[in-house]
């Protein structure tokens, strides 16, 4: 698939102080023995460069130079001097940097002069994309949950029959799939959530929609073929509300599973740890009181447990963690008020320190939120705001730097972005990853072998599709 990407020349990344803004163009004016310039830096991250244009108008017998920046040679590229724009073809290998930028510089010397309107950037994205369920009696893959079992790529997923079901690829990368196992049916199984137990085995965690609705929980005895006997987490509320939404499963990297979800009946954000691999329940507790929804559990050094969430009477995004003797939890944490902010919350440990993907309602843009060690404070990001971006996020750590998989609903389109660092203070261009119908509901998103991989729900077909990157 094709991408393009343009800059308008006014808008270059760094120029000399002789070239002169005209609109959105810039005028390179070069007088007597001076150079003038300007450059124009793209981030095409992942994506695989084809081209690129320079739309500019050379004076009458004047003449202008095109560089490219060389990071195999480390230095610029200049070719022959042009007297009117031109396209040049690209190679990854010399164009590209290692955190994944372009630059182009475009320079007039000897009192020569070039208007520079706009610079195109062509690339191509590699995505490879299955039907892992095609649905034939009901439509698949929502609430869709990736993880990776014994180094291959396996999906947990709810249909529209009210089923949860389980498929595991049969290669390492998910080119070809086995059979889907069903490990629940009856009422509607939704928030589903699946992490690997410290025994290394799938175990999954869901919502079931009884009334009123109770937080279910099982695991695999192997890779996914035979399941033990599904056990209610909490639920025990035979004359009052839902519990189990929004839930969050995770290991704690020691030899328990644990579960963040919220109780209707306390309106409150609860937490529950399992006292064996397999999950035999202890006793929740309250982590924060609200209407906390869109959790992730996730776990920092020392075993201490964060959690972070929405909180839709607010519309705040928050995290609450355990105290430092793990006796009780702290006051919860707001970490963005800017308008309605936080639901289709995701979180991840990024640089060793948590980091939340989110939806800003309010204005329709992806953003995303980390933790600076050095300054103390939360780093709040747009990462994209074409249109309205940033339903059903999820995030992992791709090859180091964060990434999120996250739906467009202003075009029906499934999306991929990655940070081009770490810590997730600046990001690439955001990739369209399948735009074939109405797709991209319920990302969620795993790095296999290095690359990212995407599990999502097509609602025009009622497919449960995987998407993979192949460079």
């Amino acid at each position: 698939m094709e991408f393009e990407d343009e800059i308008a020349g006014a808008e270059a990344f760094g120029r000399s102080s002789n070239a002169i803004t005209d609109g959105s163009a810039v005028q390179l004016v070069s007088a007597g023995n001076e150079v003038s310039w300007a450059v124009w830096k793209f981030s095409p991250g992942m994506e695989t460069l084809v081209s690129v244009e320079a739309v500019m108008n050379v004076q009458t017998d004047e003449k202008a130079y095109i560089g490219l920046a060389d990071y195999a040679r480390n230095s610029w590229q200049f070719g022959s001097p042009v007297s009117t724009g031109m396209k040049l073809t690209l190679n990854d290998a010399r164009h590209k940097s290692d955190n994944g930028a372009f630059c182009i510089a475009i320079v007039t010397a000897g009192g020569d002069m070039a208007t520079v309107f706009k610079v195109i950037l062509k690339t191509e994205s590699e995505w490879a994309i299955q039907t892992v369920d095609a649905g034939e009696t009901s439509a698949a893959g929502v609430y869709s949950s990736i993880a990776v079992v014994a180094g291959k790529p396996a999906i947990a997923y709810g249909m529209a029959s009210h089923e949860l079901k389980y498929v595991r690829s049969v290669d390492g990368t998910g080119i070809a799939w086995g059979s889907p196992v069903s490990i629940a049916s009856g009422p509607k199984c939704e928030h589903i959530s699946m992490a690997i137990t410290p025994g290394g085995h799938p175990g999954v965690c869901w919502f079931y929609a009884t009334y009123p609705g109770e937080l279910m929980y099982t695991s695999a005895t192997d890779t996914g073929d035979y399941w033990k006997t599904n056990v209610r987490v909490d639920g025990t509320y035979p004359d009052g509300n839902d519990v189990g939404r929004f839930a969050s499963l995770a290991s704690d990297g020691f030899d328990k599973m644990a579960i963040s979800y919220y109780d209707e009946n306390l309106n409150a954000l609860k937490y529950v740890k399992g006292y064996s691999d397999w999950g035999d329940w202890g006793l929740p507790d309250v982590a924060a009181i609200g209407e906390c929804y869109y959790t992730t559990l996730l776990y920092e050094a020392y075993n201490r447990p964060l959690i972070t969430y929405y909180e839709a009477e607010s519309q705040e995004l928050k995290l609450v963690g355990r105290n430092a003797e793990g006796t009780d939890w702290n006051p919860p944490q707001t970490i963005d008020t800017e308008g309605d902010v936080g639901s289709f919350a995701s979180g991840a440990m990024v640089n060793s320190q948590p980091g939340i993907s989110y939806y800003d309602a309010t204005n329709g843009d992806l953003k995303f939120a980390h933790y600076d060690m050095t300054g103390e404070e939360w780093v709040r990001v747009v990462v994209d705001s074409a249109g309205d971006v940033g339903q059903y996020t999820s995030l992992a750590v791709i090859a180091g730097s964060p990434a999120v998989s996250y739906y467009d609903a202003g075009n029906g389109d499934l999306k991929y972005v990655r940070a081009l660092n770490a810590n997730g203070s600046s990001w690439s261009t955001p990739q369209i990853v399948d735009s074939i119908g109405d797709v991209g509901l319920y990302t969620s998103l795993a790095e296999i072998d290095g690359r990212p991989a995407i599990s999502y729900h097509d609602s025009t077909s009622g497919h449960l599709k995987y998407a993979y990157y192949v460079d």
